[in-house]
């Protein structure tokens, strides 16, 4: 983090707050029966990549190429639609690559968000559930998304006025 180092004492709360909002949200999506990890990638990514801009463009973006990206995953191992889904799977990838590589389509969904979560669908031996996933990115996508670019409207609203009223 390149940041200026928090001292102990300014710390513990943070951490504790953290705790909480982890376990709270973790439990959450146990008793929901939703993909943990699509959660918390999401969580991990729009921090990572997207910066925390707590702007409802970036957030979408990372849920949406997210969501995209699992869908390729998903086409890309189980096999649906036999061989010819395999086929168009892979001409989806193609032109993703492409993407990616020649900087075109950078808003959606050729982007870093797309790659994370592709290469983890992809993994071996993950449970691939479409239900499941629509339900968990939906979720990520209110936790991770939609509330913290909603707090962060009502901080500016709120820090306008107050500037209006000094």
């Amino acid at each position: 983090m390149g940041g200026q180092k928090l001292s102990v004492k300014k710390a513990i709360p943070l951490l504790i707050a953290a705790l909480v909002m982890v376990a709270g949200v973790s439990i959450i999506v146990m008793k929901l029966g939703l993909c943990m990890w699509i959660v918390w990638l999401g969580m991990c990514v729009w921090c990572a990549v997207g910066k925390m801009k707590a702007e409802i463009r970036e957030v979408s973006k990372c849920w949406g190429s997210g969501a995209f990206g699992v869908f390729m995953g998903y086409l890309l191992t189980q096999g649906v639609g036999g061989q010819i889904g395999t086929i168009a799977a892979f001409i989806i990838l193609l032109i993703f690559i492409f993407g990616m590589v020649s900087g075109r389509w950078g808003a959606f969904p050729c982007n870093n968000y797309t790659a994370v979560f592709l290469t983890v669908t992809t993994a071996q031996g993950i449970v691939l559930d479409p239900k499941q996933m629509v339900l968990s990115f939906l979720f990520g996508y209110a936790i991770f998304g939609l509330l913290p670019t909603a707090f962060s409207a009502l901080n500016k609203n709120k820090n306008k006025k107050n500037g209006a009223e000094a």
